[in-house]
């Protein structure tokens, strides 16, 4: 596999460029370690001095406000278990230096780039991680850890993968926060396998929403026995929690675009395009997914809105059970909202509006440029779909391809979006671009932008 057809380094270059919009502001780190691979483990690890593997520099970290800033380079290291815990209001911090391109490549001998184990208050930001066994990042009994502006591709399950959130130990709100990242052909290995996983999600009953939001998953599949994930987003069975999904793009995965299993949602901005493309799967997945598995009110409050939903044509065996690109099985029709969304597939004809629905749209979104791809041309001992072609550049590349048309019955069909209040940031869009307070909400992860043209 060449990553690089997939992701060029201008994406990479973009993502580090949103550094300064998508970065909080926090308080000054007790010590900045630097890692470069022109450093030497026996320097001081300062930036005229640094080290050379990240082996040393996280080492290094030992109080709350500590910071890893890793230099350009490719990192051949992985399956780092750190000991030392962070705060809320001063987190340890992983992150690559300002404008430069970090790889860390697993190749295929490590399990994972970092083995969070009980850790609270981390911030993961900035770095490139491929060709780990399991998962780019594997945090497991975990509370308050930032996944922030991550390129995970070539991994053996997950791209993210988060478990056990809000562990009890923790004496503060623990949610998880995952934004800004993009995440690729993950899920060649034997374990169940998603872009982004949160599993066992709220174990300690953390008091806000954890953020699954602007991430960009495409192209992920569960290549394992199981044949049961490979959604670009999963928020999974167990623990209950709760979840804002908002404002991402997910397209072409072998699963579900975003499943909900067990855990409240709220589901809002989301392009969900022709998922659900592996066959070899008993049931074909759709688009958006609802399920209540171990507690019959498990999903009770989830609410689905301002999403595009596009689906794949539906296979004949499978006509039966699944009417579109949306399904929430036999959830009571008082358990969760949804309204507000366009819907569409590539058979318009087998399309039936969900029940109960308000103010929902059967149209083609018109999208300037979708690039469809099939099971026709495959790659990668046939695990994954030739996206070869799609030649992503950047965000804005994505926007050509899935963005709103001045055409396109997306426009302004929402509800009002409202103030947020004086202390809260404003709604965005995938481009970090604000939604219009007081205006019609544009559907989908972009908002209009009249740049975008329909060929």
């Amino acid at each position: 596999m060449n990553p690089a057809k997939l992701l060029p380094t201008t994406l990479a270059t973009f993502l580090l460029g949103m550094e300064a919009t998508s970065a909080s502001i926090e308080p000054p780190p007790s010590r900045v370690v630097h890692v470069s691979p022109r450093g030497d483990d026996h320097n001081n690890g300062d930036e005229s001095s640094p080290f050379r593997t990240l082996t040393r520099g996280l080492k290094a970290l030992t109080a709350p406000g500590d910071v890893l800033e890793i230099h350009a380079g490719t990192y051949h290291e992985g399956d780092f278990t750190p000991k030392v815990n962070g705060r809320p209001d001063l987190p340890i911090t992983v992150r690559a230096r300002a404008g430069h391109k970090v790889v860390v490549d697993g190749k295929r001998r490590f399990w994972s780039f970092l083995a969070l184990r009980e850790n609270d208050g981390w911030v993961i930001e900035g770095l490139e991680l491929c060709h780990f066994r399991s998962a780019g990042i594997d945090a497991r009994h975990v509370g308050y850890v930032t996944i922030r502006r991550m390129i995970c591709h070539a991994n053996g399950a997950a791209g993210i993968s988060l478990n056990y959130a809000s562990y009890p130990h923790a004496d503060y709100d623990a949610h998880l926060t995952v934004e800004d990242n993009i995440c690729y052909e993950n899920g060649w290995g034997d374990g169940w396998a998603s872009g982004i996983h949160l599993n066992n999600k709220g174990e300690g009953g953390g008091r806000s929403h954890h953020v699954i939001r602007r991430n960009v998953c495409f192209n992920n599949v569960d290549a394992s026995s199981h044949r049961t994930d490979g959604n670009g987003i999963m928020f999974d069975v167990g623990g209950g929690g709760t979840a804002r999904i908002e404002s991402n793009l997910v397209f072409d995965n072998g699963g579900a675009g975003i499943r909900v299993m067990d855990g409240v949602a709220t589901i809002l901005y989301n392009t969900c395009y022709r998922n659900g493309w592996d066959d070899r799967q008993k049931w074909q997945a759709p688009e958006l997914q609802l399920i209540e598995r171990h507690r019959p009110d498990s999903i009770r409050g989830s609410v689905v809105r301002h999403n595009i939903l596009w689906c794949r044509t539906i296979r004949p065996d499978q006509r039966s059970w699944l009417k579109g690109p949306f399904d929430a099985g036999r959830i009571q029709p008082d358990h969760y909202e949804f309204d507000h969304n366009l819907l569409w597939s590539d058979d318009p004809r087998s399309l039936v509006l969900p029940s109960p629905t308000t103010h929902c749209v059967l149209a083609d979104p018109r999208f300037p440029n979708p690039t469809r791809h099939d099971r026709t041309t495959t790659r990668h001992q046939s695990l994954f779909l030739d996206v070869a072609s799609a030649s992503l550049t950047s965000l804005h590349d994505l926007e050509s391809r899935f963005g709103l048309t001045s055409a396109s019955p997306a426009r302004a069909a929402g509800q009002r979006v409202p103030t947020p209040p004086p202390s809260a940031p404003p709604e965005l869009d995938l481009l970090h671009r604000p939604r219009s307070p007081n205006s019609p909400a544009d559907l989908g992860a972009f908002v209009f932008s009249d740049r975008v043209t329909r060929p």
